[in-house]
């Protein structure tokens, strides 16, 4: 029995020597530095960004605090350092969520002026056009989209009221399944 043990130990021992090893054979990589980058074509306030490929889209956003949406798209190649215009959104739309499977990016929600969303757009790349999905169950802005196993999870967002609806999309299928809710929403802003 101490026999097994004392391999059991020295097999660990020896395993994180090894990975250890490995480690410092490996550069250093630092993560507290910032650099800038060519600047947006547009300053916009609450577009939503997702890559895609070896870009990064951004799309809508607001020209203002007002609130007044904008349809644009704008793509950065980090490669280059540099932006262009893509082709525009069919409807304006603020503070939405976007995730990309399979080469495809997927806006979700927001709102236009002070009009929740429940829509759902595609952009495909190859074809530069974008096309309605099935609308999301709850309207909402102020989301965020996660992608899990090529299922996208819409979570959370703002419809008047801080909402905990955690409801998941599969761009196979076109189709929309009401998942747990978060435990809790965030307490209410004061009125």
């Amino acid at each position: 029995m101490k026999t097994t043990i004392l391999f059991a130990l020295a097999l660990l021992s020896s395993l994180s020597m090894a990975s250890m090893a490995f480690a410092q054979d490996r550069p250093a990589i630092s993560h507290d530095t910032w650099s800038s980058g060519a600047p947006m074509r547009k300053a916009i306030l609450s577009p939503t960004a997702a890559a895609l490929g070896s870009r990064i889209y951004v799309v809508g956003g607001a020209t203002d605090w007002i609130g007044t949406s904008i349809a644009n798209t704008q793509i950065y190649n980090p490669a280059s350092n540099t932006w262009s215009s893509g082709v525009s959104l069919p409807a304006t739309l603020q503070d939405a969520a976007a995730a990309a499977v399979n080469n495809i990016l997927y806006v979700f929600g927001g709102q236009s002026g002070p009009v929740y969303l429940n829509t759902v757009w595609a952009y495909d790349p190859q074809t530069k056009t974008w096309s309605a999905k099935s609308p999301m169950p709850t309207a909402r802005a102020s989301v965020e989209a996660v992608v899990k196993n090529n299922i996208i999870y819409v979570i959370g967002g703002y419809n008047g009221l801080r909402v905990n609806n955690v409801e998941s999309y599969n761009p196979a299928t076109d189709t929309w399944t009401e998942e747990a809710p978060l435990l809790e929403s965030l307490p209410q802003q004061p009125g």
